[in-house]
């Protein structure tokens, strides 16, 4: 609990058993602020809901449109994200359930870079290029 960024409190924790959460910090150059960005990565219905602080007020942002890989590993590059060109960007999953059944059998052409814009906080998603 801060009084200058905020807090976050859980109403329901029984609705947040399979729920992990990831916490990135990111810079918005237009407005010079630093935003925290906040994962809830719902095991259960394998979607990630994302909230926003910024301005000492928490906003909920569309859900991710894919699940942050990997959603369960604590190691280096687990669903920390990416902070380049004012963007923070994720290696997801697009269409695949990958907290309940492994992403080890996925295949290239599901796999997508989420790239959240910190200015307008709205995805943007890129699709691997595929030679064959």
């Amino acid at each position: 609990m801060s009084n200058k960024f905020g807090n976050y409190q859980i109403q329901d924790i029984d609705s947040y058993l399979f729920t992990h959460f990831r916490f990135v910090f990111g810079y918005d150059n237009s407005s010079e602020t630093y935003k925290v960005v906040m994962l809830m990565m719902d095991e259960a219905r394998n979607k990630t809901h994302v909230q926003v602080l910024s301005d000492n007020v928490w906003k909920t942002i569309p859900d991710f449109p894919a699940v942050p890989l990997p959603c369960l590993y604590d190691g280096p590059g687990g669903s920390d994200g990416v902070y380049l060109n004012d963007c923070l960007n994720w290696l997801a999953i697009h269409n695949h359930p990958v907290c309940i059944y492994g992403w080890k059998n996925t295949k290239a052409k599901e796999f997508v870079i989420v790239s959240l814009d910190m200015r307008t906080e709205s995805y943007t998603q890129l699709m691997p290029l595929l030679e064959y």
